[in-house]
């Protein structure tokens, strides 16, 4: 008989794959619809594009899941928006709902995340580049 997957990590599982389906979709309607072309790089603003969006709108769902009481979306499952390359939406989010701007745990974390990409970015920009 298999053990059930305790709920915490379900509401975990859940979310995330919420959020990846809406990115691919988005993704994938942003390539197509809006460029019309296929190429890396058109995917990959049409991917950056899907996922700011998609950690926007998750961050502006948990605020409002917090002034009603209700259940919040898990702390990991906006960090891993972030780190999948929403930190835009997300720095945006903080700042439009004012949400998750006092917490210092959540803050160090998401700058150090932003900060990666950052370095992550400038590093393949030089090797393309250069």
């Amino acid at each position: 008989m298999t053990e059930r997957m305790p709920r915490k990590y379900r509401l975990f599982t859940n979310y995330l794959l919420g959020a990846g389906v809406v990115t691919l979709l988005m993704t994938g309607s942003l390539a197509y619809g809006i460029f019309r072309s296929l190429n890396v790089f058109t995917w990959l603003a049409s991917y950056l594009a899907a996922v700011n969006v998609t950690t926007f709108g998750f961050y502006g769902f948990d605020k409002y899941r917090a002034r009603i009481g209700g259940r919040r979306i898990p702390e990991f499952v906006l960090h891993t928006l972030t780190a999948v390359g929403g930190s835009i939406g997300a720095f945006l989010a903080m700042r439009y709902f004012r949400h998750k701007t006092i917490k210092g745990q959540f803050q160090i974390l998401f700058w150090a995340l932003t900060a990666f990409q950052v370095v992550l970015i400038l590093y393949v920009a030089k090797v393309l580049l250069f």
